[in-house]
């Protein structure tokens, strides 16, 4: 009588334990299926984090090159560019092969401005929140589980 005693409280035992690991399994089942995975790109997560993460220098760092660029007095790009290519106007007059090279200063000019313009618009489409910045974080952990 004490071994079938015995035997039963190892079957109870093992059917706890069973029990124990399928509801483990079932919320680590829950835990994949809140993860989305045939809709998840870490790299993407974790790229749009990174961003997240480094906004405030990623704004300074690009209004300060947006000012360099383009905004910036005397010293801007796009204003030393315009005084290269107006002081090698009035040298081509008496070297005309210097012409082109004013058309590349020309060119280089616009594409600095525009350059500086798409760069603005960026940093004007930057927002910091905090909750996706949240977000994206327990995702990120969630997937690391």
């Amino acid at each position: 009588m004490a071994t079938c005693h015995k035997e039963l409280a190892s079957l109870i035992k093992a059917s706890v334990d069973q029990t124990e690991r399928e509801e483990l399994q079932r919320y680590q089942i829950e835990e994949l299926q809140q993860l989305d995975l045939a809709n998840f790109s870490y790299s993407s997560l974790s790229e749009e984090h990174s961003k997240l993460a480094n906004l405030g220098q990623i704004l300074s760092t690009g209004q300060a090159l947006v000012d360099l660029l383009y905004e910036g007095d005397p010293q801007s790009v796009n204003q030393m560019l315009s005084h290269s290519l107006s002081e090698l106007t009035h040298i081509a007059r008496f070297a005309p092969e210097l012409t082109e090279i004013g058309n590349l200063l020309s060119e280089a000019q616009i594409q600095t401005e525009e350059a500086a313009i798409q760069l603005r618009r960026f940093l004007e489409s930057q927002e910091a929140d905090p909750n996706a910045w949240m977000y994206l974080k327990t995702r990120l952990a969630l997937f690391r589980l």
